[in-house]
């Protein structure tokens, strides 16, 4: 009966601190800053989503048409990577500075635009 005492009691001073840290570092994971809608005044748009994609809305580097493109994005520091549905990834640094995002864009052909995309949020992930 002692045992079963001491026992119960050691694994009540290694359960509990170990469960604590556990919901502690699950808890406290900080969101994407990147998450939502971003667009600018020539409505221009870059959707991030929760779950690692992305939809944009975008002018060609020509600026004769509005391209569709989707798929996954991967941040590493303030670099982000694109991964386009239909093929082809595209590297781009990221900031935001007083709440807009500067990016650079490709579009489909490979062509980068000549002018940084400034972006405000319009709407933050659900």
């Amino acid at each position: 009966m002692k045992n079963t005492n001491l026992i119960s009691k050691a694994i009540k001073i290694v359960a509990v601190p170990l469960l604590l840290c556990v919901f502690f570092l699950t808890g406290c994971t900080k969101p994407n800053v990147l998450y939502g809608t971003w667009q600018d005044y020539d409505e221009n748009k870059i959707e991030f989503t929760l779950e690692g994609t992305f939809s944009a809305s975008v002018s060609n580097a020509a600026g004769n048409a509005v391209e569709e493109r989707s798929g996954t994005y991967y941040l590493q520091d303030n670099l982000i990577i694109f991964y386009f549905e239909g093929g082809g990834n595209y590297n781009s640094a990221w900031e935001i500075d007083g709440g807009n995002l500067f990016i650079t864009w490709a579009d489909s052909e490979g062509n980068v635009l000549d002018d940084t995309l400034e972006l405000y949020r319009i709407k933050m992930a659900e």
